[in-house]
């Protein structure tokens, strides 16, 4: 059994084994492709609602809009 150690933003190792690894991988590039799909979406609809007569990019940071993360979990 090959050990891969898997480092991701916090000092400790984790040692994963081989079938683990690969679940992990692809976790990670399904969760990558899903926000690369929603922000470029998101950018989509930016771009079309600013053609609207009185649109203002300060709606964006209304404090009631919630803010999705660069790297949201896997069960959002």
């Amino acid at each position: 059994m090959t050990i891969i150690f898997y480092f991701h933003q916090d000092p400790r190792f984790l040692a994963l084994n081989d079938k683990r690894q690969k679940e992990v991988l692809n976790l990670y590039n399904d969760r990558k492709a899903r926000s690369t799909a929603f922000n470029k979406a998101k950018v989509e609809l930016i771009c079309k609602h600013r053609k609207l007569r009185g649109y203002d990019d300060e709606i964006w940071f209304e404090p009631g809009l919630w803010v999705v993360s660069e790297n949201p979990c896997d069960w959002i």
